[in-house]
């Protein structure tokens, strides 16, 4: 019983963390691609608000192993690239592909939480929850793509060939989500 709620509090502040990580993915994004000329105050809010669903995520009972070490470690290195930003020593797409780094090692790590569940329909339960987070870290990805298009004013086949990648990605977990969550 113990083990089933950790889970599921642990599942809940790490999708946490996965929102805000994106929020300021995108942000990060449109304060590059316009030289630091737009979202600074914003980009400073949803940095609080990254540093909170971090500080929550460290606080977290049953935290103390390999996994979670490899995401704290991947946590570590945000301050890092948050410099880089500022200083305008990074382009959309490195920006984007770090952030995109930590996140993943988050969904790793809730897809790992719902392994170790016994109880069927909370395993369910973190199953449509893994979904949803997929097909939204789809949608981010989606915006931050599209962000280094209008950017550069135009597509070339590396973007194209992402896009249509992650669209396809969207659409699978879309369809297992739909499948996998109850009517509610």
């Amino acid at each position: 019983m113990e083990q089933t709620q950790e889970a599921s509090t642990a599942a809940q502040t790490f999708s946490q963390l996965i929102t805000v990580l994106q929020r300021e993915r995108g942000a990060s994004g449109v304060f590059l691609a316009s030289k630091g000329m737009s979202m600074r105050d914003v980009l400073l809010g949803l940095r609080q608000q990254t540093d909170e669903a971090i500080h929550a995520a460290r606080r977290l009972p049953a935290l103390d192993n390999d996994q979670v070490r490899q995401v704290i470690a991947a946590l570590d290195s945000l301050q890092t690239t948050r410099s880089q930003i500022d200083a305008l020593a990074l382009n959309n797409r490195e920006s984007g592909a770090r952030f995109t780094k930590i996140i993943q090692s988050l969904i790793a790590y809730t897809h790992a939480l719902q392994c170790s569940v016994k109880k069927p329909e909370l395993a369910r339960s973190l199953s449509s929850l893994n979904q949803f987070i997929e097909m939204k870290e789809r949608a981010g990805r989606e915006r931050a793509t599209l962000g280094v298009v209008f950017n550069q004013n135009r597509v070339d086949s590396d973007l194209l060939s992402i896009f249509s990648r992650n669209l396809g990605e969207f659409s699978a977990y879309a369809e297992g989500f739909r499948s996998s969550a109850d009517e509610a």
